[in-house]
């Protein structure tokens, strides 16, 4: 029995008595036992003892209460010991849990490899179920980087075992062609000269290798590249702005017996007619059935014309930006009526303006 029951201990201290006063009364009243007390001297011993355990029981529960605060511990007592003392006895019965010698030990942190400073071009074997999201992701550059390295490949269709191209960084690969140098570049892409020189690890920046692929770092870069009128070999990409908003009143084909190489936009007389792309103005005047003529030179074998202005707002060896108005549309030349004849030429050769208009 536990020391927290008294009523259980006095109960059975009280059982006890009973059966000790059986035991010592048992027997008839009149006859003594063998060798026993006579039975006056029966009674009072039989009282004498119920007396005894009458005292036990009624100290019972007062024991049972001394036992219980003994064995529970006094609050108060970390109130009264010195704060080192308390804080010891704290640490010694529980543990300290801010011990560092309890605590795992920590998983050393992954390291995380450098970014490259050098440009290298790779070779990837698409795999099933991979798209240039997760390519892109998986090299550590972005999509719009991995998408115009691969121009020409749509990637909506992947297949299996294609081969695509791809930089170790992010930036817009550029194909040198005859002529170009390095200021031209920085200057196209709106970057840092140094920082080509850098990326690319070149050794003699005043002579490029016609045909040689070169990163041009940055975010700024793809914005740049984003408006280039031709890809990395050479082919026209639908870059080119409209010079005019309007209805087509006459397409690029054959017309009236002939070759009609440009695109009517039919505009009233006086609309603003922008450039198509950034350029220097290589002829502005009048030009026979052209009438009011200006035509750009955008590089690299490109140029695109603007025919049968009221009135030109430019002249020759003039640079012009995408956008800037560049005349007046009218109706001069050979012209059944006011609009903006456009032509886009690559290498002298006229082509369908309809495919590189965005």
């Amino acid at each position: 029995m536990e020391a927290r029951t008294p009523r259980s201990v006095a109960a059975l201290l009280f059982a006890v008595a009973l059966l000790t006063a059986v035991t010592v009364g048992g027997g008839r009243r009149d006859l003594p036992a063998e060798g026993g007390p006579a039975p006056a001297d029966e009674w009072r011993l039989t009282h004498e003892v119920y007396q005894d355990v009458y005292a036990q029981v009624a100290q019972a529960p007062e024991v049972a209460l001394a036992r219980e605060a003994e064995a529970t511990p006094d609050p108060s007592l970390d109130a009264r010991l010195p704060a080192d003392e308390a804080v010891e006895t704290l640490i010694t019965d529980r543990g300290d849990p801010a011990d560092p010698a309890q605590e795992a030990p920590a998983e050393p942190a992954a390291e995380v490899p450098a970014p490259p400073t050098r440009f290298e071009l790779l070779k990837h074997s698409v795999q099933r179920g991979e798209s240039f999201w997760t390519i892109a992701r998986q090299y550590g550059i972005d999509v719009d980087t991995l998408t115009a390295a691969n121009e020409g490949i749509d990637p909506t269709r992947l297949q299996p075992g294609q081969q695509i191209v791809v930089p170790n960084m992010k930036g817009a690969l550029h194909t040198v062609a005859q002529g170009d140098t390095l200021w031209d570049l920085a200057r196209l892409y709106q970057t840092d000269l140094q920082e080509i020189v850098r990326v690319n690890g070149l050794e003699d920046p005043s002579r490029l290798r016609p045909g040689t692929v070169l990163l041009i770092p940055g975010a700024q870069a793809l914005v740049a590249q984003r408006l280039l009128l031709v890809d990395s070999n050479g082919r026209l990409r639908r870059a080119f702005d409209w010079p005019v908003r309007g209805r087509i009143s006459s397409r690029f084909g054959p017309r009236w017996g002939r070759m009609h190489e440009g695109l009517d936009i039919a505009v009233n007389t006086g609309t603003p007619v922008r450039a198509s792309a950034d350029g220097v103005v290589r002829f502005a005047g009048w030009n026979g059935g052209y009438g009011y003529l200006v035509v750009i030179d955008h590089g690299r074998g490109i140029e695109t014309r603007y025919a049968h202005n009221s009135r030109i707002l430019v002249r020759r060896g003039q640079r012009v930006k995408r956008g800037e108005v560049i005349a007046l549309s009218g109706s001069t030349g050979n012209s059944t009526g006011p609009h903006v004849h456009f032509e886009i030429r690559q290498n002298g050769k006229a082509v369908d303006p309809l495919r590189y208009l965005r």
